[in-house]
């Protein structure tokens, strides 16, 4: 609770703020920005309403909405404490489509009211999405809405939960062979989620007659005289079916919209064959999975919850289909773009596993994945399908107001809102898969390396070697919640207290052999030792690449270590390169040594080693060297020689542009807006390249390289990360290293 309470209060407070899209540095920035300027655009706009589209931030911005009478979990409690709910909204738009959203909470529970309010802010917004509103008032104001703007209304609590339960059970449909007509679906729970869905159901083949609902009182029946509208069109004929024990009986589908634990091992157990159990009750479900898989073996089950297989998460739909809608300047969104999306989850969860790279905390729960019908909400391609659709069912059902005219440039332009650094690591990580090298990381005892292995084990890559005490490791495993497996998922070299004497004298043999450590360098630092293993094993070819990690992004030390064991390629020379990957471009930046005495035959030597690293993955369209003012802490004949040879590398690399540039003076942000510049290697001097890298993150807004350290010049592949890399970063290098 604390640290909920910290994350919202801490720096700036709550999660959302507005950025400028336009410079306003000078007078005349700010006469085009407001008055004068500004009247241009509205006179336009007062000519055509959907001008509006073309001058403001209207096309790409949506209103989440709530008047906070029933927020999940909580119910209700009211606009002003729902606002931290919305905000949260607001932010995963942002995140997964780029699409910018305000929260308002309306302190409003009169329908009618509620109603004139939010269709007076049309001329705000692209769209509006209505969020937890309680049943049913939220079925009449979506409906009555829509009705009264021409812009799209989506109830998510309805919709979201909707079209993933309904890509889910269209899949199971498949594996299972049956027909939609005449599976027996029950539903327990009443409320918006539970009556969308099974509304959606419908939409795709089950039969009305063939549905049993429940509510807290029991079955929904004719002869109940409490039903209201919405309830009255589910209630069944037969009076004797009381409770949801009675009806689940022989059921093909349970889906669960209702409370925790209703659902029992014996109720699992009266259910037909290979039935499908959809308890979405957050936090806990109607029944725990484990408790499924108790009852028996042949049942798909899917939750609300991330640490389960087939999770149904409504953020696989609502920014993606939003997306779609909004590129086309769409009037609502009808049946027939829901079902666009529902087909393209449906789809994808059937694909193999992508390269999807996990941060600390998220625990998917994949091992024990039996048929995976949901695919995974950070899949990178769910924008660049469902927005597609989306987008073209809006076209073929006439909503559309600005029809895409080149679906293959909308979708290239699509790649846009994908995580950075996916399509570049991508095509590694297909190489990756190829090759399925070895690779051993030092640092096996650090929870970001556990958490690594256990992306790599997601995404289907070959074992594991890592170095650490086998009883702390079983540890952090089991506090860490993660399911990786020592020996089955990943090998370990143990150095417990039995064996670390064993491997303190074998390899300090070794090392004082080759005249590299003392025992005291093993006493006063552990880490020299798991490095000191990790280059053996990579020297004597145990396996293909080392990930080490260490406290300074200098520490020499490591460096002449793995040197002295795994030796050189080529010239006794070794460098490291930072990768950062934008949308569009790729930065490879090397640094010069701040040596004073480096030569022009060094500096050609470096380029040499890191060219052939990158191009053996990358096509290089650009390379940048350093100006003679950045060299002008170096030595005269360096600076009078450079130019002689950029003059050899334009003849060796004719297809590479090589330009001579002071740092200060390169636009980052211009050569990544640059359609024709696909991968750019930069080399600046040490002191430069921090700032570089610095305003590379700052104006991407990127946390961090997208690749870690990477050495060149080694005669093995050897990565070097630094502590405070997060998990994305680590995992991405140990695939860069694989491939």
């Amino acid at each position: 609770m604390e640290s909920s309470l910290d994350f919202h209060k801490k720096n700036k407070k709550g999660k959302i703020e507005i950025h400028a899209t336009k410079s306003i540095s000078t007078r005349k920035d700010l006469t085009l920005a407001y008055t004068p300027g500004v009247a241009f655009p509205c006179i336009e706009i007062s000519r055509n309403n959907r001008n509006s589209y073309e001058y403001t931030s209207r096309g790409n911005l949506i209103a989440v909405v709530s008047n906070g009478t029933a927020v999940l979990g909580l119910g209700d409690i009211g606009a002003f404490a729902s606002k931290p709910v919305m905000e949260g909204k607001a932010i995963i738009f942002k995140k997964f489509s780029g699409i910018d959203a305000f929260d308002i909470e309306i302190n409003e529970k009169n329908p009618d009211k509620f109603i004139n309010i939010v269709s007076s802010l049309e001329p705000t917004f692209g769209g509006i999405n209505l969020e937890d509103i309680k049943s049913p008032d939220c079925f009449y104001i979506e409906k009555k809405l829509q009705e009264k703007v021409n812009i799209p209304i989506f109830h998510d609590d309805q919709h979201g939960t909707a079209i993933v339960v309904a890509a889910a059970v269209l899949n199971w449909i498949e594996i299972t062979g049956r027909d939609i007509r005449k599976v027996k679906l029950v539903v327990s729970g009443a409320g918006a989620a539970a009556i969308s869905c099974t509304r959606m159901l419908e939409k795709i083949g089950i039969r009305r007659k063939n549905v049993f609902m429940c509510d807290s009182k029991g079955v929904i029946h004719s002869n109940r005289k409490d039903l209201n509208e919405v309830k009255s069109v589910y209630a069944v004929r037969k009076e004797n079916l009381k409770t949801l024990s009675d009806v689940v009986q022989d059921a093909d589908i349970f889906l669960g919209c209702s409370v925790p634990k209703v659902l029992t091992k014996e109720m699992v157990q009266s259910m037909s064959d290979n039935p499908i159990i959809l308890a979405l009750s957050n936090p806990i479900p109607e029944i725990l999975p484990s408790l499924v898989e108790e009852a028996r073996s042949d049942a798909i089950i899917c939750t609300g919850r991330s640490d389960y297989p087939n999770q149904v998460n409504n953020i696989l739909c609502f920014p993606f289909i939003f997306r779609g809608a909004l590129d086309v300047q769409a009037t609502e969104i009808n049946d027939a773009m829901k079902i666009a999306c529902i087909k393209e989850i449906s789809k994808l969860a059937k694909e193999k596993i992508d390269f999807i790279v996990y941060e600390e905390g998220w625990n998917q729960g994949y091992l024990k994945k039996k048929h995976p019908i949901i695919p995974n909400l950070f899949d990178p391609r769910l924008i660049m399908r469902i927005a597609p659709a989306v987008a073209k069912a809006a076209m073929i059902s006439g909503v559309a107001k600005k029809p895409i005219e080149n679906f293959a440039v909308y979708k290239k332009n699509l790649r846009n809102y994908v995580r950075e650094g996916y399509f570049f690591m991508r095509s590694i990580f297909l190489a990756a898969k190829r090759k399925n090298n070895i690779i051993l990381l030092t640092e096996g005892e650090s929870e970001k390396i556990l958490y690594c292995i256990d992306n790599i084990v997601h995404m289907g890559l070959s074992k594991l070697i890592i170095i650490g005490r086998k009883s702390v490791i079983k540890n952090k495993i089991k506090k860490l919640k993660l399911k990786i497996r020592i020996d089955k998922d990943f090998s370990l070299i143990n150095l417990d207290e039995k064996n670390y004497e064993k491997f303190l004298n074998k390899y300090f043999k070794s090392s004082r052999a080759r005249k590299i450590l003392t025992k005291n360098d093993f006493e006063k630092k552990y880490t020299y030792l798991t490095t000191l293993i990790g280059s053996l094993y990579l020297y004597e070819n145990r396996v293909d690449g080392m990930i080490c990690c260490t406290k300074s992004y200098n520490d020499t030390n490591d460096i002449k270590l793995i040197t002295d064991i795994v030796g050189f390629s080529d010239k006794k020379m070794t460098e490291k390169i930072n990768i950062v990957s934008t949308p569009n471009t790729n930065f490879f930046i090397s640094e010069l040594k701040d040596d004073e005495n480096i030569s022009v035959e060094y500096l050609k030597e470096m380029i040499s080693i890191v060219l052939k690293k990158v191009s053996f993955l990358h096509f290089l369209s650009d390379i940048f060297l350093p100006s003679l003012e950045d060299l002008k802490d170096f030595n005269l004949d360096l600076q009078s020689r450079v130019v002689d040879l950029i003059s050899v590398f334009r003849k060796y690399y004719p297809s590479i542009r090589i330009t001579q540039k002071e740092s200060c003076e390169i636009d980052l942000l211009g050569i990544a807006r640059n359609k024709n510049i696909s991968d750019v290697l930069l080399f600046v001097p040490k002191k430069i390249s921090c700032k570089i890298n610095f305003d590379l993150l700052k104006t991407f807004d990127v946390s961090e390289s997208t690749v870690g350290s990477i050495l060149v010049g080694t005669n093995k592949p050897v990565h070097i990360c630094h502590k405070k890399n997060s998990v994305q970063c680590i995992t991405n290098t140990c695939i860069y290293l694989m491939a």
